[in-house]
């Protein structure tokens, strides 16, 4: 396929689904990144698509944070990623910035690892962006 096919014409292309997918992310589980429709193009960085029907992807609920440090301890560059979400979440942008939000590379293994399922990274992403904005 060549770059800017919709990903919708892609999966007709193949014969369509067996099971209706709920999640589609463009790269990997982890670092990949997750599409609203399949009305997207597929793009020069596209790695691969993944389909992700019900049966794989658990119904979400965020949990509070239990203090466990989990994050941390995985965390490559030992930033404290439930500091920076909860900042994040607070609309406390410089606090994140304290925390050097803008660091984190985003690999997602605070995420995986969080018994509590808070989307760290998404929050760390949001709070990244405000500060790239801001500048």
């Amino acid at each position: 396929m060549k770059i800017g096919t919709l990903v919708s014409e892609i999966v007709e292309k193949l014969g369509g689904f067996k099971r209706q997918p709920v999640k589609v992310i463009f790269g990997g589980p982890m670092m990949g990144i997750a599409q609203a429709t399949l009305d997207v193009p597929v793009l020069k960085t596209t790695s691969g698509i993944l389909f992700f029907s019900q049966r794989w992807v658990p119904e979400y609920r965020e949990y509070p944070c239990i203090k466990c440090a989990r994050c941390i301890d995985v965390c490559p560059l030992r930033l404290l990623p439930t500091k920076i979400a909860q900042a994040v979440k607070s609309g406390n942008m410089e606090l994140a910035e304290e925390y050097n939000a803008i660091d984190c590379m985003e690999c997602g293994c605070c995420e995986y690892i969080c018994p509590s399922k808070i989307p760290l990274v998404a929050y760390i992403k949001l709070g990244k962006n405000y500060m790239l904005m801001k500048k």
